[in-house]
């Protein structure tokens, strides 16, 4: 818990007083832990298959209940597909089912667009909403190798947002996210997905935004908001007038302290979702199977809204591109500016040409909805590096430095015919022209050069006038 005294000024845990007597029954409490009893209900037998649809397409043969529930056992005995596909097959022979068991491609492609069904709440009472968010690696070393011996490739997560009801302890909203997204700037999205609106909102520090207190009393104008201010926070001017919440939580701390807050407030209970994030990472675990960007839940639901939605980057720069309406291609196109903001070099790159450290990335949409998580420059800055390596006239720091626009242009139509058609790909095995099906063969430089020379044949030069020699 934040802002807790030292560990000389807290008060001990004594020593256990009350000594276990009833060995037997607690020997059979341990061993019914392990225990493991798997049933099929009459529900799930008769939805096991898929229904026939009426749509074009090939007809699935098992239901999404079938490939859930594949799924979840695979996530709590942490098993490979094929281990899966094992592990099916013998429930339904232990239990003399005579159903289909799905295999470990059909398990494997029918996950990225599962929709998961929403389960509805146990408790019948008020829903008094905790949030918090957590990180779940999906590739490269784990935070103590990172720190002791330090790592060379790409570390990658996924943000993960729950909110449970401090009643019941159950998991009533979740959403996963880039790693870049704040955690205040996404509770509206978990909000959305509660049918009833909370009687309470609590979280650390971090949603101590003033829109989250509007959008939790646009919703029960009635709720209790649970958030310690940041430290040093002081109260509006209208505090003394008409105090808000936040106001009266930072007076209150302020008058009798943070622990007495802690205590009359009843922010102590925000433990359990600290308790629900761990029980997660010991039963799922740390890491996502799924290195692919349909396994977040929200991106499921919209998936079919957005299927053909592309997202069009730039640098700092606005880009609408327009379409006719006798033009075949049929794609929304959302633009969203990149900025990057630049610092000073660090301490061990200074020098004559020391790179700029960049501080910062400011992602601001322009046009539509744009996935801010896949708004990237990166294949630009590539082609940017290959045209430098091609063209040494546009190296840095090159004595081919040329001074003619011309000669500049030259130079770019050049490297692109040579890129387009000639240079093969070690990833398409083609060239781009012949993936672009513009080309059928692969050119040679000859090709180009006979090309250039029957452009210039077409060519009329006119003879300048004539100048006798003196």
């Amino acid at each position: 818990m934040p802002f807790k005294h030292p560990s000389k000024g807290r008060h001990h845990i004594p020593r256990q007083s009350h000594r276990v007597t009833n060995w037997r029954d607690y020997d059979a409490a341990l061993r019914n832990r392990g225990s493991l009893t798997i049933w099929f209900t009459d529900e799930a037998l008769a939805g096991w298959r898929a229904q026939p649809r009426e749509t074009p397409g090939g007809q699935p043969h098992y239901s999404n209940l079938a490939i859930e529930t594949a799924l979840t056992l695979r996530a709590v005995f942490r098993l490979a597909l094929r281990q899966t596909e094992g592990l099916i097959g013998s429930i339904m022979q232990l239990l003399e089912i005579d159903l289909p068991v799905p295999d470990h491609s059909t398990l494997s492609r029918r996950a990225c667009g599962l929709s998961i069904r929403s389960r509805p709440r146990w408790g019948t009472g008020d829903l008094h909403l905790i949030v918090d968010s957590t990180g779940l690696k999906l590739r490269g070393a784990g935070e103590w190798l990172f720190e002791k011996h330090g790592t060379a490739k790409r570390r990658c997560w996924r943000k993960l947002h729950i909110g449970i009801d401090a009643g019941s302890d159950q998991i009533v909203v979740f959403d996963l996210t880039d790693k870049d997204v704040d955690d205040a700037s996404h509770v509206e999205p978990l909000l959305e997905q509660l049918d009833d609106a909370p009687a309470s909102f609590m979280g650390d520090g971090a949603y101590d935004r003033t829109h989250i207190l509007d959008t939790v009393l646009a919703r029960n104008p009635a709720a209790k908001f649970i958030v310690p201010p940041c430290k040093g926070a002081a109260p509006r001017a209208t505090a003394t007038t008409a105090p808000t919440q936040r106001d009266l939580h930072i007076c209150s701390i302020n008058e009798h302290g943070r622990m007495s807050w802690q205590k009359t407030s009843g922010y102590n209970r925000r433990s359990k979702v600290e308790a629900s994030i761990s029980r997660y990472k010991r039963v799922i675990g740390i890491a996502l199977t799924r290195r692919c960007a349909s396994g977040d839940r929200g991106q499921d639901r919209r998936q079919g809204a957005q299927s053909n939605a592309r997202t069009w980057t730039t640098d700092q720069r606005t880009s609408r591109v327009k379409f006719s309406r006798s033009d075949p291609i049929r794609l929304r196109l959302y633009s969203c500016n990149k900025a990057k903001m630049y610092g000073n070099a660090p301490d061990a790159f200074k020098g004559r040409y020391s790179p700029a450290e960049c501080t910062g990335i400011k992602k601001t949409p322009v046009e539509g909805k744009p996935d801010l998580a896949h708004v990237s420059t990166s294949y630009v800055e590539r082609q940017n590096l290959t045209m430098r390596m091609h063209m040494r006239r546009f190296t840095r720091l090159t004595n081919g430095f040329s001074k003619k626009v011309e000669n500049h242009a030259y130079a770019v139509a050049l490297h692109m015919m040579y890129y387009n058609f000639v240079r093969l790909h070690s990833k398409l095995r083609v060239s781009p022209a012949m993936a672009a099906g513009v080309s059928d063969r692969l050119w040679d430089v000859a090709d180009i050069v006979a090309l250039i020379e029957t452009e210039e044949a077409k060519i009329v030069s006119k003879r300048g006038p004539y100048k006798r020699a003196i």
